[in-house]
Formats: C-alpha cells, sequence, structure tokens
C-alpha cells in the first residue's frame, strides 16, 4: 500500500477548509488578499477621485474575491464578520474619499446604504436589516 500524507486543510475549488471542517484558513486567506488588493488599488489608483470608478474599482478586483463560493464559507462567527467589515470600512472610506474619518457602527451601516448596490446584504458582510 501506498502512505497518505496528513494535512491540516484542504483546498478543493479554490475553497480552504480545516480539519475540524471550519473555513477559518478560508477568512484568513481572502481577509489578506483583500487587504493586498485594497492596498494595491490605493497605491496604483490615488489619482482617482470619482466615487463611482472608486466603487467599481473595489467591486471588479477586492469584492471578486470574496465573491468566489461566498455560499459555502460566508462568514457567521461575530469575530469573523467584524474582521470583513474593517476591510470594507476601509474601501468605503476610500471610495468616499474619507480615509482620514472615524466610522462608528451605526455611521457605517448608513454610508452603506447610502451607497447603491443590488444586493446589499453581499456588500455588507451582516445582515443589515438585523442591526437597524
Amino acid at each position: 500500500g501506498t502512505i497518505i500524507d496528513y494535512n491540516d486543510s484542504v483546498r478543493d475549488l479554490g475553497v480552504m477548509m480545516n480539519k475540524k471542517f471550519t473555513w477559518a484558513d478560508q477568512h484568513t486567506k481572502i481577509l489578506s488578499k483583500g487587504h493586498q488588493m485594497l492596498g494595491f488599488i490605493k497605491r496604483s489608483c490615488h489619482f482617482i477621485v470619482n466615487r463611482q470608478m472608486r466603487r467599481s474599482l473595489y467591486i471588479s478586483i477586492v469584492r471578486s474575491h470574496f465573491e468566489h463560493c461566498s455560499i459555502i464559507w460566508r462568514p457567521h462567527l461575530d469575530s469573523d464578520i467584524k474582521r470583513f467589515d474593517s476591510l470594507q470600512k476601509k474601501a468605503l472610506k476610500w471610495i468616499l474619499n474619507e480615509q482620514h474619518l472615524h466610522y462608528s457602527g451605526e455611521i457605517y451601516l448608513r454610508k452603506c446604504l447610502q451607497e447603491p448596490s443590488s444586493d446589499r446584504t453581499r456588500y455588507i458582510w451582516c445582515d443589515i436589516t438585523a442591526a437597524l
């Protein structure tokens, strides 16, 4: 027979799952990639001031990573949702050109509701209707 190697996590169709059947590895990978892509956009597109163009860049480059198989690994723990929300707060501040302002939870939700989106619960990783 052949010896089968033991792995702590498995990647299938681009989604990471660990031995406890949690998505912690996937969340870490996606958040890391999201921070990298948002930083890349901020550095290379700092001259863009149009809100719609910034929003389009965010959706196509950063949020597209969130959308891949999100129905499977979508965060449901408060700690995971907060980590994704912090990245989205940074993105929203950049989109609105308000990087130096502090957003409380209520202001953040209000700003997100003002941004046009076809599916608000996917734009904000938690359910807004439950928060209001």
